[in-house]
């Protein structure tokens, strides 16, 4: 029965580490196993000075790689592009050729390199210019069905250019960021980026943003208020105005909830010490759930006393 048993745990000790070896073979067989994939890197042309590339370029360049399952997995993809500098006795005719070398690549122990696509890359270069462009606004999405841009402008309207100056003399304007319509509700300025369409023009501007300014109407109203103060804005109070007082239409969005009093809205005149005679073009200060449909007289007349 002794021997018995001591066979039986033999068996079971030769079965286990008959497990192990076929665990640890599977483990080899699978790491060994030779892979080839493809990974893209980044790369960056640095160009001597006063000059920039105008040709248009990519922005990787594709590696064939090949190795075992082990050291493929422990390739990764650069944060950073691998750099190219250009020296001016490289450039012939405002041309140079880059060829792509093994040693560019950021390639890990034990994964061997088969091919680069492209292998090469003919570049063109020009001087560097500048150049001011219009700034275009770019909207989406639609406006509220009771609402209208009744006016809208950027400012400033014109930014700096840099870059290549074949490729600025195409270059007519440059876009803002998608602004939605359906975010304007109330009259206001918003910072929007402009941004360059080709990547070999950057905007030569302490930053990239510009201010976009809208005013909203309601088509119609649904609130009247009669004879509301307008609050004159003087540096003197030696003056007289046709009007003390304007009427005014409004879209009130919750009506039903909302109790709109005159204290709720404020109807401005700016006035100027210059001329003695001015034509003044009000203003409505409102809630931001309350439009602005018309303002009646729009415009008053006010004139200094000597």
């Amino acid at each position: 029965m002794i021997a018995s048993g001591k066979q039986s745990s033999s068996r079971f000790f030769l079965k286990l580490i008959s497990f192990f070896l076929a665990v640890t073979l599977w483990f080899y067989v699978l790491n060994s196993e030779q892979l080839v994939v493809e990974a893209k890197f980044p790369i960056s042309i640095e160009e001597p000075k006063g000059l920039a590339v105008s040709s248009k370029l990519p922005d990787y360049i594709t590696v064939r790689l090949a190795g075992s399952r082990a050291f493929i997995s422990k390739v990764d993809l650069p944060d950073e592009p691998i750099i190219i500098s250009l020296s001016k006795s490289e450039i012939r005719n405002r041309q140079a050729l880059i060829r792509f070398k093994e040693s560019m690549i950021p390639a890990p122990f034990g994964v061997k390199i088969q091919e680069i696509y492209p292998s090469s890359l003919e570049v063109e270069l020009d001087k560097i210019a500048q150049k001011k462009v219009p700034v275009k606004v770019r909207y989406t999405g639609e406006l509220d069905s009771k609402l209208k841009l009744v006016s809208s402008h950027v400012y400033p309207d014109k930014v700096s250019l840099k870059g290549p100056r074949s490729v600025l003399r195409e270059m007519d304007f440059v876009s803002t960021s998608f602004i939605n319509l359906a975010d304007l509700k109330v009259d206001g300025t918003i910072a929007v980026e402009v941004s360059s369409d080709d990547s070999r023009v950057q905007i030569n501007e302490k930053n990239n943003t510009v201010n976009f300014e809208y005013k909203v109407r309601s088509k119609s109203s649904n609130f009247s208020m009669a004879q509301v103060p307008i609050f004159f804005l003087s540096q003197t109070k030696s003056y007289r105005a046709s009007h003390s007082n304007v009427d005014l239409e409004l879209l009130v969005i919750d009506k039903e909830s909302r109790e709109l009093k005159k204290e709720d809205v404020r109807v401005i005149a700016e006035v100027s010490s210059g001329e003695k005679l001015q034509e003044i073009k009000l203003k409505a200060e409102l809630p931001r759930d309350v439009h602005l449909v018309s303002i009646r007289p729009e415009v008053i007349e006010v004139k200094l006393k000597k």
